[in-house]
Formats: structure tokens, sequence, C-alpha cells
């Protein structure tokens, strides 16, 4: 835990796809000790010391792949190249916003094939790696201090932010103020629950249980979720 009274760093994890983009830009402005692991990047051990709190973010599950899905359909990330690579091309969609009737058979087959990806990549964000193996319950409970959910984006960060001032941080809320309706990335997809039939849905579910069981959505499409698990806490030692 921050020790008050001094001046803390907060740690930003960025989970790929849950608004991350945004929300680094947004600390870098606030935050006069700020540091970020990109999407790619795991906490390090520095991340972990006394003076730091740790913030990540998160998505309602079918949003998750409904973002990865359509951004790989129009040729972007690192994932979609994997994809690329193993073969599964022809399981993307081919027309924005990938909602047609052959599209989102396409969908369902890459949801087939992608399986607990993002059940998997939160589990590694949230790794403490000296502390060994941990499940996502262990892990978010004791690694991270704020979470912020894509669909509530800026009041959560509001609050994240709140909590690392009483902690000892320093934050610009006059830059917080110009910045909270910052732009976010542009997306050429439609609503989430179009890309979702009960099928679509139950995969989703069946390989993201850790993730429903931990964090309680109320629906695999809705930011409503989390009631089990306040967006605020403080970690358990």
């Amino acid at each position: 835990m921050a020790t008050e009274g001094h001046d803390v760093t907060l740690v930003y994890n960025h989970m790929p796809k849950t608004g991350g983009s945004t929300i680094k830009m947004m600390l870098a402005k606030v935050v006069r000790n700020f540091r970020k692991r990109n999407e790619n990047y795991q906490f390090e051990e520095e991340d972990f010391a006394p003076n730091t709190f740790r913030v990540t973010s998160i998505r309602s599950p079918c949003q998750y792949y409904r973002s990865l899905w359509t951004f790989g359909s129009r040729g972007g990330g690192s994932f979609h190249k994997q994809m690329v690579h193993r073969g599964y091309e022809e399981y993307y969609g081919s027309k924005a916003p990938y909602d047609s009737a052959r599209d989102l058979a396409k969908f369902e087959k890459w949801l087939q094939v992608v399986g607990s990806v993002y059940q998997d990549r939160l589990q590694r964000k949230l790794l403490n790696k000296a502390l060994g193996n941990q499940t996502i319950a262990s892990s978010s409970a004791r690694n991270i201090d704020c979470w912020v959910r894509t669909e509530n984006m800026r009041e959560d960060l509001q609050t994240c932010l709140k909590m690392f001032e009483s902690r000892g941080g320093l934050v610009d809320w006059e830059a917080f103020e110009i910045y909270k309706d910052a732009h976010k990335n542009p997306s050429d997809h439609a609503k989430c629950h179009l890309y979702f039939n009960k099928a679509r849905k139950n995969l989703v579910e069946e390989f993201n249980k850790e993730i429903f069981e931990n964090f309680q959505f109320d629906d695999c499409c809705s930011g409503a979720g989390m009631k089990g698990n306040t967006v605020v806490r403080q970690r358990k030692h």
C-alpha cells in the first residue's frame, strides 16, 4: 500500500482494447509521477514498491471480443497479425460495420478459435511475477488498487485519481477538467448486442468464466458489472 504523505507514483497497466490509449493520454496530463506498462508488457518489480498506486482497465467481455475482432477486420493490431500468420485471416469481417450474416458467421468461427484470449491476457497483465501462480481473483485483489471500466471511463478514472491523491499522489485537477472528455479512438462497429446471438454469447461466457465470476457482469455486453468487486478498493495483504 502506498505510504501517505509521500509523493506516490501511479502505474497504469494497459490492457489492450479497454480504452487504454485515452486513459494513458489523460494520466500523462494530470499525474506528476506517472508510469505506464503498454499493451504487451506486464508489471515489473519496481511497480510493487511501497509508494506505488496501480491502476488497470477492464471491459465487458462481449464488448472486448467485438472490439478485438472488428479492429482486426480492418487490419489493425498485433493479435490480427498473429491470427493471419496462423492461417485464420478468413475468419475476419469483410465490410464495416461487419454485422452482415456472412461476417457474423466468420465472427462465430473466430470466437471458437481465439477462445479464452481475454481471460488469458488479463491474467498475465495482473500478475506479480514474484508471487508465482495467481488466479484473476487473487491477482486483482492483491495487485490492483483501482479499476477503470471502459464503459464508465471518466467517472471511474476520477474516482481512481481521488484515491491516488488520498495516498499522497499529486493530481492536476485543472488539467483533468480540460482532458476529461478526451477524444476516444474511432471505431467502425455497430452496437455490441447486434454481434451476439445466444450461441456467440455462450461461447464468450464459457471461455471467460473467471472474469464473469470475479467481476459479476450483469450481461455480456453490459458495463454495469463488478458488483462483487468495488471499482476502487485497498489491496489485500
